[in-house]
């Protein structure tokens, strides 16, 4: 197995961010010239959390928000120990590591996969995949469908987990 370090998902996220910028920009000039667009649906409500609400979130590892109608999610995640193989078969998930650090495998085999839920499904661990070793400040996205795994964690791994469609 080879180490990558997460410079291409960097640059990915930076991609993905740049184009969503794009199309709030967009949005922004089309509401300029026609105030009569402006939505005001609970949708496209702006969302705060503070600083509180986010470390409490983060003592748990919990949903920061989530709502029904809504295409993404957003979820501090928190790991203590390695995990089991993840596959969402709708979701992307893009990861910012805000601290320690560990190991997560992409792709590969799956070995024992079940299904958990609708879209979800669950392995014990991956046979070859690609290994990348995560630490602060560092970025990765996972498109929908590809297996991944934290296959080892040093002391407490945070980090941030935006789910999108």
């Amino acid at each position: 197995m080879r180490t990558v370090r997460t410079s291409r998902t960097g640059l990915l996220a930076l991609a993905i961010g740049g184009l969503l910028a794009l199309s709030a920009m967009a949005q922004t000039a089309a509401v300029a010239h026609d105030p009569q667009s402006v939505s005001t649906s609970p949708k496209n409500a702006v969302r705060y959390f503070s600083s509180s609400a986010v470390q409490q979130s983060f003592s748990t590892g919990t949903a920061l928000f989530q709502e029904a109608g809504v295409p993404y999610s957003i979820s501090t995640s928190r790991r203590d120990k390695p995990g089991v193989v993840e596959i969402h078969l709708r979701n992307n998930d893009l990861m910012f590591v805000q601290e320690g650090s560990a190991i997560l495998v992409t792709g590969g085999t799956v070995v024992s996969p079940r299904s958990t839920e609708a879209d979800e499904i669950r392995g014990e661990s991956i046979v070859g995949g690609e290994v990348h070793e995560l630490s602060k400040g560092d970025v990765v996205v996972v498109p929908a469908g590809t297996p991944h795994w934290f296959k080892e964690v040093r002391g407490t791994f945070l980090a941030y987990v935006v789910k999108t469609r």
